[in-house]
């Protein structure tokens, strides 16, 4: 890293730089209220401050003074001018800008609903959740007719594992209208794998505008609540 001398502005004519081995000194050796940092070796010990111009390609030791008075007196102006954008690329920016913005639609419109799940609350094998609750935009409750054959999930449960294949924790009971509850009966169950798809999908009775959509985690116990859905994906007919 640069070494920093610490110089002060009413001593630069006559005033030796020598950078190198040099921190917070000025004439008589003491720091100065009106000192600034300068971060580069000026000239050889011995040199004056009209030397330490010329090895800048300025011509006097006055042109030194205002050039290093200009770029290091504030601090914040030199950060601000650093930071600020190219004149040109202004607009390109706010450009940018806008396609970066996200903005959450208002009542969304479809009969599609999936939620992919990408990390849960800790647990590493698996995921859960004990309901969706569906409303509309008069604040009604969305039912499921046929929750078996409208409701799927991927992975499906944890009966895709070697050693399940009866267990109750399947993605039709995410609908079921139980969902405060640490009962298997009433909550599903799958193989967590980071990086991988965990979807829940729920083919609606017919094309709904969705006011609000409650997402009820897992809960079989305390130790259990880590297998709960910490950040999902949710669309409506394919739009996030």
């Amino acid at each position: 890293p640069a070494r920093v001398a610490t110089v002060s502005e009413d001593a630069l004519d006559g005033f030796a730089f020598a950078a190198a081995g040099v921190g917070g000194a000025s004439r008589d050796g003491c720091g100065s209220k009106n000192s600034v940092d300068w971060s580069r070796e000026l000239a050889p010990a011995g040199g004056s401050a009209a030397a330490a111009a010329a090895s800048l390609g300025l011509r006097t030791s006055r042109d030194f003074r205002a050039s290093l008075s200009s770029r290091y007196a504030s601090p914040e102006a030199s950060v601000a001018a650093e930071c600020a954008p190219a004149p040109n690329s202004t607009t390109d920016e706010a450009q940018d800008q806008e396609k970066d913005v996200f903005v959450i639609p208002e009542l969304p419109y479809g009969q599609r609903l999936t939620v992919n799940i990408c990390t849960t609350w800790g647990d590493q094998h698996y995921v859960g959740l004990t309901g969706l609750e569906l409303f509309d935009e008069q604040g009604r409750c969305i039912t499921v007719r046929n929750p078996s054959a409208q409701v799927s999930a991927n992975p499906r449960s944890v009966n895709d594992l070697q050693g399940y294949g009866a267990d109750p924790r399947t993605a039709d009971k995410l609908v079921d209208g139980c969902h405060n509850t640490c009962s298997d009966m009433h909550s599903w169950l799958a193989p967590f794998a980071r990086g991988q798809l965990h979807t829940v999908d729920v083919q609606l009775d017919g094309p709904v505008r969705l006011g609000m959509l409650r997402v009820w985690n897992y809960n079989k116990s305390r130790v259990h609540a880590a297998r709960g859905a910490r950040h999902v994906n949710v669309a409506l007919d394919e739009r996030v």
